[in-house]
């Protein structure tokens, strides 16, 4: 024996022997799906299950939805172990049904599946579902706001009509879905809200009983503006006006429109105001009524609403007033050099005079302001009766209670005695009227 092992054609064929067993062991783990090798040398093998797996479905040509009684299979895996493992770690596998052709309707259909080692024995469970196709329904449909936790908008604060872009969107479903479409509409929270904001929306879809329903929106999300109002009150309005009117003329009312205003603002600073007055309005020089636009005068953080108002300016012409001055002394001027002069009439050369004009302007005239001449130029002694003048005030118009005055120049030893008076010219008012030149 031991000769026997120790002659070269035994090692040679012990060689052979073994090189032989190594190749089919090689081919048997390295040539997939050759069955007939495993009478050769025994596999490793095991079961697997994959539980839950989503159903797809595979259409073409029109677009119809389809539903179906079950939208998951179990998978049961029986193989190598190796290609178990590999097929678990990849996950390059799909369950589908393919509903391609089909007429709408209901169908029994047979549960396919793709991407497995065909190595494995792959059983699914259900092997067969029942899927109901329908048509695919899309319309355009309004969307419609909704608000919540309105009440816990900030103290006094309040949200307006919102503004959404778009205002409406394409919904599309299966007809059934499509059937029940109730609401179309997106909600916006308010909680703690103080001002006027955006927001971008996403948009549902309801039934009848508040359900959402499994459709598709376009687009998904809206914008909305939400306007926020600050809190208001109405008050009057009260017009202000500076600077004087013109000469002789009077502003005698200013009438806001409107006469109310709604201010808005925080709420403890609202609490103090009584009435909001306008802007100052210059009546400097102001000679007729007129209407003029003018802002308001707000404390800050108040708005309005309107910001101006337009103010009616009534200006009236004052009317003129007459008052009697007192003790005008009446003045003798370019009498004879050297010679007496006495006035005779009126009495003791004093008079009271009428003055007509705006009360402004004769509230402060006195006898002093008014002067009254008795012009003596080309007189020789004797007695005369002069023509009385009053010399002009502007604005204000003058009545003498008579238009001459009697004076003698001289002593009276050397004066003749005056002709007879007229007793009509001296004894009645006569107006003698000085007033602007202008």
């Amino acid at each position: 024996m031991d000769k026997l092992m120790n002659t070269p054609w035994f090692v040679k064929i012990i060689s052979l022997v073994l090189a032989v067993l190594l190749f089919l062991i090689v081919t048997t783990e390295t040539t997939p799906g050759d069955r007939n090798n495993s009478n050769v040398l025994p596999q490793v093998s095991e079961t697997e299950e994959i539980y839950n797996v989503p159903i797809a479905t595979h259409t073409e040509g029109p677009q119809y939805v389809v539903s179906d009684e079950a939208q998951t299979a179990d998978i049961y895996l029986e193989g190598p172990t190796s290609v178990i493992r590999a097929t678990l770690n990849q996950q390059n596998f799909e369950v589908f049904v393919d509903v391609t052709g089909l007429e709408p309707g209901t169908h029994e259909v047979d549960v396919q599946y793709s991407g497995f080692s065909n190595r494995l024995n792959v059983t699914l469970d259900p092997a067969q579902i029942n899927v109901t196709i329908e048509p695919e329904v899309s319309n355009v449909y309004p969307v419609s706001i909704d608000y919540i936790n309105q009440g816990n908008m900030a103290e006094g604060y309040s949200a307006g009509d919102a503004i959404v872009q778009p205002d409406s969107v394409r919904v599309t479903g299966p007809q059934s879905e499509m059937e029940r479409i109730a609401l179309v509409k997106t909600w916006i929270d308010l909680a703690n809200i103080s001002e006027t904001f955006q927001s971008n929306a996403l948009v549902k879809v309801y039934d009848q009983r508040g359900n959402e329903l499994d459709v598709t929106v376009e687009p998904s999300s809206v914008e909305v503006e939400v306007p926020v109002a600050a809190p208001s009150k109405t008050v009057p309005i009260e017009a202000v006006g500076t600077g004087d009117a013109a000469e002789g003329f009077e502003v005698s009312n200013l009438s806001p429109t409107p006469q109310q205003v709604t201010i808005s603002g925080p709420q403890n600073v609202l609490d103090g105001i009584e009435r909001i007055q306008t802007e100052g309005i210059d009546l400097s020089g102001i000679d007729s009524s007129d209407a003029i636009e003018i802002g308001l005068d707000l404390p800050e953080s108040i708005t309005a609403d309107p910001e101006t108002v337009t103010v009616d300016v009534t200006v009236d012409e004052i009317p003129d007033a007459t008052v009697q001055v007192p003790e005008v002394q009446v003045q003798a001027e370019n009498a004879p050099e050297g010679e007496e002069i006495a006035i005779s009439a009126p009495q003791g050369g004093v008079m009271n005079v009428s003055a007509t004009g705006a009360e402004s302007i004769l509230s402060g005239l006195t006898n002093e302001d008014i002067i009254v001449i008795a012009d003596l130029s080309g007189l020789g002694q004797g007695t005369h009766e002069v023509p009385l003048q009053v010399t002009p005030v502007d604005g204000i118009a003058f009545t003498l209670p008579r238009q001459t005055a009697v004076v003698t120049i001289g002593t009276p030893d050397n004066t003749e005695a005056p002709p007879p008076a007229n007793t009509e010219d001296t004894d009645a008012e006569t107006d003698t009227t000085a007033t602007d030149a202008a």
